[in-house]
């Protein structure tokens, strides 16, 4: 075998040492199991390389493409050994729910076996899944064929973070068998359009009127959300028209009752509203985004789109308040400019040629209790795109140039928007309020304890 050259070696040491620091790297995360692929594929090609070169396969290299194959090995196992546990689980689960049904008289731990099931199911909403098991701390109360069980504490997660901590109430109905009808962030068991609860539970018979009853209710249940969702807005609406403008700190934020104490540093992620839209939309919404549209939160825009589903809407309803409240931030523009790109007609269009006005935003931007419906606290907002904004930098990939520069253009005010309202936002609310733009300003507000100032108008009741 040829002797490696000094300069051979040395490279082949660093290359197998890089090696070996991405493979321990990596290691670290064994939950995935991709994660160690790049390793061992980089581990590998250093090997073939040393190969064919007639040289020696540096020891860190082996060292490395051994700890990427067993940490690969690893996160199968563990991959599989999580599924197979979950689906134990959730079979257990949906075991003691079918035992729960059929029992002669509902206990506190058979309500608690139905909950569980239909929260495992996502069917108390679909964008969140149940982290652990929910904990029926509260009471139940039975009256004949209905039932009610509340507090519920529950941790629902959006993938394997908790995202939400809920105090809910179930409500049960007997039919032929016992049911869950309604979760609720309220202690509200009411059944909408049944005259006769007794009578009407009494006719069902089978699985098939079971479930429209089910499916009547929930349907009565999202009309209603989305209805008390436009009929707050309009009564915003009024409210801010007549109240006067003027720059005031928020009182300190309180959580919502259904929200279980938040954790250190926790805020409440509070949805957003151009005013313009505001004032259009509380009569009859439309599905088109005029200019300004990253000022109205996407849930918000869901929740107002006539074109969109009633589940879908209701569902944003939904995750407005468990994210954020009854509270709502309300943009009020009072000069600005949208921004505008232009070019020349032609075929042969080049990137110089495309020209842009850039944009600006003055205005307010208040926090508002939708409850209420009235303002809680306003701060004054300006930003405006970037000055000598480098729009002519070579592009990656084809694309015409005005269209190219455009998106370059609105992604910068967009991008200052976020920043300036992420600050003013988080100054105006002492740390409480975060509005979903930048997530590591999110931590840093959310450190930020400053009480509000003793002429802040009076904290909102719990």
């Amino acid at each position: 075998m040829r002797a490696m050259s000094p300069s051979a070696d040395t490279g082949g040491r660093t290359w197998s040492s890089a090696d070996l620091a991405l493979g321990l790297a990596l290691a670290s995360l064994c939950c995935c199991p991709c994660a160690s692929v790049p390793a061992l594929l980089v581990a590998g090609g250093t090997a073939i390389q040393s190969r064919s070169r007639g040289e020696r396969i540096p020891a860190k290299a082996l060292a490395a493409m051994a700890a990427s194959a067993l940490t690969l090995a690893a996160s199968i196992v563990g991959t599989a050994h999580t599924l197979l546990t979950n689906h134990a689980r959730s079979a257990a689960v949906h075991e003691r729910a079918d035992a729960a049904r059929g029992a002669a008289e509902m206990t506190t731990d058979d309500a608690c076996a139905l909950v569980h099931e239909l929260l495992l199911e996502r069917r108390y909403e679909p964008s969140l899944g149940l982290h652990g098991e929910p904990a029926c701390t509260g009471s139940l109360e039975v009256d004949g064929r209905l039932a009610r069980l509340g507090p519920i504490d529950v941790d629902l997660a959006l993938v394997d973070t908790v995202s939400h901590r809920l105090r809910l109430t179930a409500c049960l109905a007997r039919g032929h068998r016992w049911f869950v009808y309604r979760i609720t962030e309220a202690a509200d068991c009411a059944l909408h359009g049944v005259a006769e609860p007794l009578a009407s539970l009494a006719a069902i018979d089978d699985d098939a009127t079971e479930a429209a009853f089910t499916q009547a209710q929930e349907k009565a249940d999202e009309e209603a959300r989305v209805q008390r969702f436009r009929s707050s807005l309009a009564q915003l609406d009024a409210a801010l028209r007549a109240a006067p403008r003027a720059e005031a700190s928020c009182p300190l934020v309180e959580w919502p009752p259904y929200q279980r104490a938040p954790a250190a540093g926790e805020k409440l992620e509070v949805g957003s509203v151009d005013r313009r839209i505001l004032n259009a939309r509380t009569g009859v919404a439309s599905a088109a985004e005029p200019p300004w549209w990253f000022l109205t939160s996407h849930r918000v825009r869901v929740a107002l789109d006539t074109t969109a589903s009633r589940a879908g809407r209701a569902s944003a309803v939904r995750q407005l308040a468990l994210a954020g409240g009854p509270y709502l931030l309300v943009y009020d523009m009072e000069a600005g400019a949208w921004p505008t790109v232009s070019a020349p007609e032609g075929l042969l269009v080049s990137r110089y040629d495309v020209t842009y006005t850039p944009g600006s935003f003055e205005g307010w931007v208040s926090l508002v209790d939708l409850e209420r419906g009235s303002s809680l606290c306003a701060a004054h907002l300006a930003f405006a795109s970037t000055k000598d904004l480098n729009v002519h930098r070579r592009k990656l990939g084809p694309g015409d140039w005005k269209d190219v520069i455009r998106d370059r253009v609105l992604n910068d005010l967009e991008g200052r928007f976020e920043d300036e309202a992420t600050t003013v936002i988080g100054q105006m609310t002492h740390g409480r309020v975060w509005p979903g733009y930048k997530i590591f300003d999110a931590i840093r507000w959310g450190d930020d304890r400053t009480p509000p100032p003793a002429s802040s108008p009076p904290a909102r009741p719990r």
